[in-house]
């Protein structure tokens, strides 16, 4: 019997889920929502080996997307911090075990930077989750998928088999499975579902989840440069940038080039106040180009008629995500469980959870310990993505 799912989402899980919704034949054909708003771009071009980043690299692979072998990634330390006007490997890597070095991590970077920093690094050719959107153009073409642009569930009624399912469009329509993979605070919002759920052993109201999880924000700016800057593309950065008045947090610009140097991203976590201050958002915007002007300069990275690193950029775009991610939030150790038979899954609580995530919907083991360790996390991970 012909079995049909329904996927609202536009983001990194949405994407890997629909891939594998028809690869292991647990649906026929997918309607895909996808809102108006897609996810930003990863803020670093690596991943964790251990935390789910192996997964990945299999999924790509399954999908074709290295093309020949320099396009596999590679284990390495790609990733270097700017301090006392050099570059430097990060202080966790000098531990060679991996749970070592996520402690010294979690200890060494703000909340929402240690939630995706990687401790054990895969470097690819180009950003990870530029893959992403390759993998999107695939699925595009798959005469299986319903891709409905810009849609949004207005309200959900679970019936005695299937989920009857209205649309912003105000069509209806009728499916067997249900994932929503958005934004964890606007579930609740949607007609028919239930007002509570479960996480970490506790039931939870959809209505109090960023006061009592704590979302961060993401502000990120992407150049277009006149000349390549960085022939290295597999070197990723961090540098601290200077505080606002009155701010404690020690917080850091995260990016890379890309595209042989002709392309930089670059991105600031936001608190829950800022993302939602405009004039805020403005501040930490020139703070990322003040912070790029230090970092990159002299002849070593500028050609002989710019002074400053942003003397070379030609064309600019800037994102804003709110809700970007939770930090205080029970760790996730499956997909929440939604109108008895659907699932929730989200990349809100940072790629460690992405795999565990999915592990729910294809039948593998869930994590048990409500504070697992690398080697569990990782024992999982390998499982699926």
């Amino acid at each position: 019997m012909s079995k049909t799912a329904l996927v609202s989402g536009n983001n990194w899980i949405s994407s890997a889920l629909v891939f594998r919704l028809l690869k292991e034949k647990k649906a026929d054909k997918v309607i895909w929502l996808k809102p108006v708003k897609p996810h930003m771009p990863a803020p670093l071009p690596s991943l964790d080996k251990n935390l789910g980043g192996s997964n990945w690299v299999e999924l790509f692979r399954e999908a074709g997307l290295f093309e020949d072998s320099f396009e596999e990634p590679e284990e390495g330390l790609g990733l270097r911090e700017f301090k006392n006007r050099s570059f430097q490997v990060p202080a966790w890597v000098s531990s060679p075990n991996p749970k070592d070095r996520m402690e010294i991590l979690k200890d060494y970077l703000w909340g929402p930077e240690s939630n995706m920093a990687p401790a054990i690094e895969l470097t690819f050719p180009k950003p990870w989750s530029d893959y992403i959107g390759e993998l999107r153009e695939i699925l595009g073409k798959d005469d299986r998928i319903d891709i409905k642009e810009g849609m949004e569930i207005i309200s959900c009624e679970k019936t005695e088999e299937k989920i009857q399912v209205r649309l912003s469009s105000d069509d209806q329509v009728t499916v067997d499975d249900f994932y929503y993979c958005g934004d964890v605070s606007q579930f609740g919002k949607i007609d028919g579902v239930e007002k509570t759920f479960e996480v970490g052993g506790k039931r939870i109201r959809w209505s109090d989840v960023n006061r009592k999880w704590k979302p961060f924000g993401a502000v990120q700016v992407e150049f277009i440069h006149s000349i390549a800057l960085n022939q290295f593309t597999a070197t990723s950065f961090f540098a601290p940038i200077t505080r606002d008045s009155g701010e404690t947090s020690h917080r850091h610009l995260w990016g890379s080039f890309f595209e042989n140097g002709k392309r930089s991203r670059w991105t600031v976590y936001l608190t829950a106040e800022e993302q939602e201050d405009n004039h805020a958002i403005a501040r930490k915007i020139r703070k990322i180009k003040q912070t790029l002007n230090k970092m990159f300069n002299g002849s070593d990275w500028l050609p002989s008629n710019c002074k400053e690193f942003t003397d070379t950029v030609e064309r600019e775009t800037v994102r804003l995500e709110e809700n970007f991610l939770y930090t205080e939030s029970p760790r996730l150790t499956r997909a929440i469980s939604v109108l008895d038979t659907g699932y929730l899954l989200t990349d809100q609580f940072g790629p460690e959870s992405i795999s565990v995530q999915l592990a729910t919907v294809f039948g593998q083991r869930e994590i048990k310990n409500s504070s697992p360790d690398i080697a569990e996390l990782k024992d999982i991970a390998e499982s699926t993505v």
